[in-house]
């Protein structure tokens, strides 16, 4: 009985340890960045309109790029290696937005941004020449695993006007390895509990 014990506990610790090796086989993203771009507000059709009438965005060139691009303002975390990358960023409408799987709304080196969701206001804090447009998303970079992210786009005035968009990392519930180890442990206490029992 108590061989049979030992080997079930030995086997629940290879167990945790083969999920926790899973679990960080690679690292999550950290921090966050900003942006700055150009942007007009346009309707459905793709022409330009005022902020009262706009249901999407056309993002413009910066400084001189070509057209759809954005510069990386600011950083901290993972992503401060980007500070000056020159982005580029797809037109998109936040009115009726439909989520597309594995289509990048923007990216900058390499990194991506996979927008899953969004709310919109226009005239929040009172000027009614300001659009916002916020939700979450997941972030792809190489050499880590994608991430949860949350992010908020600011645009004011039109006719290629200046927006700032921000993305950061959401709070991720991925556990961590002595979580995981202390898990597995406890689920071999209870088997040999059970075991016990049933002797």
């Amino acid at each position: 009985m108590k061989k049979s014990f030992l080997k079930t506990l030995a086997l629940a610790i290879v167990g945790s340890l083969c999920v926790v090796g899973a679990a960080n086989a690679l690292p999550m993203l950290e921090g966050g960045l900003s942006m700055t771009g150009l942007y007009t507000p346009v309707n459905a059709g793709g022409s330009e309109v005022s902020i009262e009438l706009a249901t999407g965005i056309d993002f413009g060139a910066w400084l001189n790029n070509a057209d759809n691009t954005f510069v990386v303002s600011g950083a901290n975390g993972s992503f401060t290696s980007l500070i000056g990358t020159i982005g580029n960023i797809t037109d998109f409408q936040f009115v009726g937005y439909t989520y597309v799987e594995d289509v990048s709304l923007w990216s900058a080196g390499n990194l991506s941004f996979e927008m899953s969701s969004l709310t919109w206001d226009k005239g929040s804090d009172g000027d009614s020449n300001d659009i916002h447009v916020y939700g979450l998303g997941v972030m792809n970079r190489v050499g880590y695993d994608d991430t949860p992210g949350v992010w908020n786009f600011t645009g004011q005035g039109a006719d290629e006007a200046n927006f700032s968009w921000s993305a950061s990392v959401a709070a991720s519930p991925v556990p961590e390895p002595a979580t995981m180890l202390l898990f597995g442990t406890g689920l071999a206490g209870l088997a040999g509990l059970a075991r016990r029992k049933k002797n």
